[in-house]
């Protein structure tokens, strides 16, 4: 009785030490088994943690920075990000396969197949990065096995294991050269304070957007497109020196990158523009790309799919209202939104090429002008930048005179070769009565004051 008594605490205490045990997996299948994870149960711990997309992005599995640093020689690591960003900082055996091109699976596919066993980490720029889990959620949509996401960001990582990270080409990632927060801050300047100094002649002004981001314009002075991989070109040949350089994103995450170039070939003259071209929509100086009319004077970027020969990065609006363009020739531009010239050069190529794919871009907005005659302090033309009303027109050229009779006010609106008379009731305006009469101009109105 006694012995069958010893035996059953002892199996019992074997049952109980085998429960309390972890299965340590050494085989390369099962590497994912090893890798640290948490999954959605502790995802609300993992916002309060300074992870705030674990919860959002609560089907894909993540990696914290200790278990991606032991499991290092034994997964694929993919920087998802943008050419720019990868070719500042990454860490140093990752593929780059951006997330935002068609060829990402077919890509991912020639790293490895699907069903592979080695783990695939992506990872971006931190841990308020979408990227990385989004491009973890299209892999597994794909058909990928063992997928997961180090969330802590490529910054994080380099800090942390500078010796497996390069940084502006260099390896180990030189500590010292890393922008930090602070030092980005003090280059971002509000939208008020950008225009002004975007006024100065000497000031050069750049929108560093690709084509698919530029759906609103901002309403900046002497404004050009270039893109960001072509920008750094011109950074590292110094053609940007001796001016004033003044760079806008489209949310202001992208200007960072530019920084590391400015710093490293020793540009001191520079601003971003705090929030890219949201801050311009939120001031109400931005105006729909798919809305605007395009004018006489106004500066164009036309990109032919595939076609370098037929593409032409600025183009401007001549005073007839045409371009030239190879092939087609001549082909009227003003009076046209970007969409529609876009289409009527699609279908004037088709004769020389099958199917083209064009994109019109306005670069520059010159074209919105209105006249203010008559009773007016400061008479004359205006180039504008935004929509304005009468009342905001009138204010701007000084206000009436002591012998104007602003009843009598209108404007005149060309509507092809007809012209159009509208009154505006200055009175009524101001009383409430009428405020549908406080119009706002189009390019190329004049507003008479008797």
């Amino acid at each position: 009785m006694f012995n069958k008594a010893i035996i059953l605490i002892a199996m019992g205490f074997m049952i109980l030490t085998f429960g309390c045990s972890k299965k340590v997996v050494k085989s390369e299948d099962a590497i994912g088994e090893e890798i640290s994870v948490k999954q959605a149960s502790e995802s609300k711990a993992s916002a309060e943690e300074g992870f705030p997309l674990r919860e959002k992005f609560n089907k894909v599995k993540y990696i914290d920075i200790e278990a991606l640093n032991r499991e290092y020689e034994k997964t694929i690591i993919v920087d998802v990000r943008s050419k720019i960003e990868f070719d500042v900082i990454h860490i140093n055996k990752a593929f780059h396969i951006p997330v935002g091109t068609n060829l990402f699976i077919k890509n991912l596919e020639k790293v490895r197949e699907k069903s592979g066993s080695i783990p695939i980490v992506f990872y971006c720029n931190g841990r308020t990065c979408a990227k990385s889990y989004e491009a973890a959620e299209y892999a597994m949509e794909a058909g990928f096995l063992n997928v997961y996401t180090y969330d802590g960001g490529v910054s994080e990582w380099t800090n942390a294991h500078s010796a497996k990270a390069t940084l502006m080409g260099k390896t180990p990632a030189p500590l010292e050269k890393l922008i930090t927060h602070e030092m980005l801050a003090k280059r971002k300047i509000s939208f008020s304070e950008f225009k002004k100094k975007a006024e100065n002649p000497h000031a050069i002004v750049v929108d560093v957007r690709e084509p698919f981001q530029r759906k609103n314009i901002p309403q900046i002075p002497q404004l050009r497109n270039i893109p960001s991989d072509r920008l750094v070109e011109m950074i590292a040949e110094g053609e940007l020196k001796g001016n004033q350089l003044l760079i806008l994103d489209a949310v202001g995450k992208q200007i960072e990158w530019i920084q590391y170039y400015l710093a490293q070939h020793q540009y001191t003259n520079y601003y971003f523009l705090e929030k890219g071209v949201l801050s311009a929509e939120e001031a109400g100086r931005a105006i729909s790309a798919d809305e605007y009319v395009i004018g006489s004077e106004d500066v164009l970027e036309i990109l032919v799919w595939r076609n370098e020969m037929l593409s032409r990065p600025r183009i401007v609006v001549r005073p007839d209202g045409k371009i030239s363009l190879p092939l087609i020739g001549e082909i009227p531009a003003a009076g046209f939104t970007a969409l529609q010239l876009k289409e009527e050069i699609e279908k004037r190529l088709k004769e020389y090429q099958e199917l083209p794919t064009v994109t019109v871009i306005v670069s520059e907005i010159n074209s919105y002008y209105i006249y203010i005659l008559g009773e007016i302090a400061k008479p004359g033309r205006y180039q504008l930048k935004s929509n304005i009303s009468v009342l905001q027109a009138v204010t701007l050229a000084g206000g009436f005179t002591n012998w104007a009779s602003p009843n009598s006010m209108v404007v005149l609106r060309r509507n092809g070769e007809k012209e159009e008379k509208i009154k505006v009731r200055y009175k009524k305006i101001i009383s409430g009565s009428r405020p549908e009469d406080n119009i706002i101009l189009k390019p190329g109105d004049t507003i008479i004051i008797p």
